[in-house]
């Protein structure tokens, strides 16, 4: 709840080192991946608000980079690793950030909730989808691919065996990984 990560010796118990998050709160845990640790850290609204996410070396706390979160929000769920990719949600705004570099690779900001802590959850990552709960008790789950882009043109071909009741129709096959069927609507 200080803004503080420790690190200890799992054999020992002693300290190996202390970091701030540069907030005042932190109630997360680490996520640990590829030698480094990612943590947030926030500071509550009625004190000002913002957040922060923080990827620091795991050897000795040096910060690599920081992903900071403008007021009111703040991020107070552990970030998700997987792969080269950080998860994580505040306000409305869920994120996925390149853990080299921390580029933006997406994200998707849902309808505003009226909670101005927003997404308090902690991402979770199986069978290769990302869930977190969302602000007014909603639960989202995001598939590969880059939510909100729009899926790849497929290419329709002209009808053939055409006949009173029915017709044939054939297009390309579309080459997103999360395409998942094709629907048609007659109106």
């Amino acid at each position: 709840g200080n803004g503080q990560v420790y690190a200890f010796n799992a054999s020992t118990g002693s300290s190996l080192w202390t970091k701030a998050t540069g907030k005042s709160e932190s109630y997360s845990t680490c996520a640990i991946a590829n030698g480094s640790v990612f943590v947030s850290g926030s500071t509550n609204p009625r004190n000002g608000g913002g957040g922060v996410v923080v990827k620091m070396a795991a050897t000795d706390g040096a910060i690599g980079w920081t992903y900071n979160i403008a007021a009111p929000a703040g991020c107070w769920g552990t970030p998700a690793v997987s792969g080269n990719q950080v998860y994580f949600g505040y306000g409305s705004t869920v994120v996925c950030l390149n853990a080299s570099d921390k580029t933006t690779v997406w994200s998707y900001t849902g309808p505003a909730g009226t909670s101005s802590y927003g997404i308090g959850s902690s991402p979770s990552i199986a069978a290769g989808k990302l869930y977190i709960g969302g602000s007014e008790a909603k639960l989202y789950c995001f598939g590969q691919g880059i939510p909100n882009k729009p899926p790849a043109a497929v290419t329709l071909e002209a009808p053939v065996n055409i006949n009173e009741t029915a017709m044939t129709l054939n297009w390309s096959k579309s080459p997103d990984a999360d395409f998942a069927r094709y629907e048609l609507h007659m109106s």
